[in-house]
């Protein structure tokens, strides 16, 4: 299984998220992208593979151009991790229909352990 994460190097605490997710999952491969434009070409190729989709939008404006791509991901689970609780990324990040919708400074250990949900593993 591959995990997707979209984790811009403009998102707050980037490393961290970055870490987190390669050491904390239970995912054969993990691939972290850094812009839009990378995210659209991976999410081009088949996704059977494809654990889940974990986006970490920097800001608003990022967030909107993640929405772009909402169509190519219809078929994998999706992870929101938002830079802040702003009502109005809040309910950006819910138009994507993800499985969990979270904040970069709440519950960071919840991404982690609905990741090893997805995989199977408690």
């Amino acid at each position: 299984m591959e995990l997707i994460g979209y984790v811009p190097r403009r998102f707050p605490g980037c490393r961290g998220w970055r870490r987190r997710l390669e050491a904390e999952t239970h995912a054969a491969r993990v691939v972290i992208l850094e812009s839009p434009e990378s995210l659209r070409t991976r999410l081009l190729r088949p996704k059977r593979d494809v654990l889940a989709v974990v986006l970490c939008p920097a800001d608003e404006a990022d967030l909107s151009s993640l929405l772009d791509l909402r169509d190519l991901m219809t078929e994998v689970r999706v992870i929101v991790v938002l830079p802040s609780w702003d009502p109005d990324l809040v309910m950006k990040g819910h138009s994507l229909r993800p499985r969990l919708v979270t904040s970069r400074n709440w519950a960071p250990a919840e991404v982690p352990a609905v990741l090893r949900k997805m995989a199977g593993h408690r």
